[in-house]
């Protein structure tokens, strides 16, 4: 056997595996002597089948399947050994593959394409910058938050006439082109909360109608979130966005929901066990809690802004053409040619990602140990500053059902990843804080995606 490299263009190499006939003739004689020894043939005893026979039918198959386990164990080894780093994995170059027969002298030679981990040069240093956003829960914020807690805790009532504060539950009905009812159009038994519909002139229809009455509306009008039609209408969310019909909606129920009053009853019921007596308190509390929450969001915004900044900044050339290709072989049945050409850089974006983080990694030694993952787990379900010896039993108990759960033990070991990654991040990067409303941060993310 003889393997050797000749690098081509765009960051790939040919990688060529010759054989000979001494290189698998003895372990494919070996495999047909098997069949020799198995096989059962009408008209002839079990064992007793001429070898010629067996070689005739079966010789093809069990040489092309010893000769895929040499190379595919030579060309591990030999990539192994060499210390290439590779995408993917070797792709045959299958219009040079020969044909196999078995023969007196039949030497072959197969023909890899390979594609190279491009070098990265990079540096996490204070010489990145990027902004990290302080979210404020100011009044107006909290003010929100307390309305939508009434209303949570709130009785429910029903009206003869609506108001923009109302919910309707109804049935509502897809209209073709001349405004009739479409016999196979979609239908649906809904619930539309008024104050969710943005645009004003489709909300305007709601307000001020009654019980039976009927309205004609846009729902790809009236709401901008396809999520939102999808539930309104019971369709799948990729579909939301492309129904551009009027709808039908019928009112069977008008629900007016009348809000919690502010006192010690409806502090309790929101946050049991705190005795909170007053609405300072109460106040107080919700901007505590927001702010936990809203720390989670800034991290995230963080390591998408970080991502962004690294992707654009660093500079990496991939191997596109081999890419293509390995994407299509590696999604067989699942990716077609015109969908990869739209997709593509997004699949690209996505390694270069990968492709730095790695080398993050690396460069600083992150690692995620199973005693972490464990920990996480622990502190999932462990109540901290109570001492138990049973319950610490009870918890390595759980813990080991968790780790036994490949999927679940999968995603703590990449969100501890990020978390380290964070850390670095916050640690090394020249951060700006910048302090902003949660209703300015939302406009800033959404910008930004």
């Amino acid at each position: 056997m003889n393997i050797s490299q000749e690098k081509t263009e765009n960051h790939t190499a040919t990688i060529k595996i010759e054989l000979s006939k001494e290189d698998y003739a003895e372990q494919v004689n070996k495999s047909l002597k098997d069949y020799h020894k198995n096989a059962n043939m009408p008209g002839f005893r079990p064992g007793k089948v001429p070898f010629g026979m067996i070689k005739k039918m079966y010789g093809k198959a069990v040489l092309a399947e010893e000769i895929n386990k040499i190379l595919s164990e030579s060309l591990n080894k030999y990539i192994t050994e060499n210390k290439i780093k590779i995408i993917g994995h070797p792709l045959p170059d299958k219009d040079k593959f020969p044909e196999l027969e078995l023969g007196k002298d039949n030497n072959f030679e197969f023909f890899f394409t390979i594609g190279f981990v491009p070098e990265i040069d990079l540096t996490i240093s204070d010489k990145i910058k990027v902004d990290h956003y302080n979210i404020i829960a100011n009044d107006k914020t909290i003010d929100k938050y307390i309305e939508g807690l009434r209303k949570k805790y709130g009785e429910i009532e029903t009206t003869e006439v609506t108001n923009s504060k109302d919910i309707l539950r109804g049935e509502i009905a897809q209209l073709d082109k001349n405004g009739n009812l479409m016999k196979t159009g979609i239908k649906n038994t809904t619930t539309i909360a008024i104050e969710m519909l943005k645009d004003k002139d489709q909300q305007s229809k709601f307000i001020d109608i009654k019980m039976n009455d009927t309205i004609i509306f846009n729902p790809l009008k009236a709401i901008d979130n396809k999520t939102e039609i999808a539930h309104m209408l019971g369709v799948k969310v990729e579909e939301a966005d492309k129904i551009i019909d009027d709808f039908q909606f019928t009112v069977n129920e008008i629900i007016r929901i009348k809000p919690a009053n502010l006192n010690k009853d409806f502090f309790n019921k929101v946050y049991p066990d705190q005795n909170i007596k007053t609405i300072e308190q109460f106040r107080e509390m919700i901007a505590k809690e927001a702010q936990v929450n809203y720390e989670q969001e800034s991290n995230k915004q963080l390591m998408s802004d970080v991502m962004e900044k690294l992707i654009s900044e660093t500079d990496i050339t991939l191997p596109d053409e081999f890419l293509k290709r390995w994407l299509l072989e590696n999604e067989k049945g699942k990716l077609t040619k015109g969908q990869l050409e739209d997709e593509y850089e997004n699949y690209a974006k996505a390694l270069r990602w990968q492709l730095i983080q790695n080398k993050i990694i690396t460069d600083h030694h992150i690692e995620v140990k199973e005693d972490d993952i464990r920990n996480f787990i622990k502190g999932y379900f462990s109540h901290h500053g109570h001492e138990d010896p049973e319950m610490d039993n009870r918890l390595e108990e759980m813990v080991d059902s968790v780790m036994k759960n490949k999927e679940e033990v999968s995603k703590i070991y990449d969100q501890l990843y990020d978390q380290k990654l964070r850390e670095l991040f916050k640690s090394e990067l020249k951060l700006k804080t910048k302090k902003v409303t949660s209703d300015e941060f939302i406009k800033i993310v959404s910008e930004t995606k």
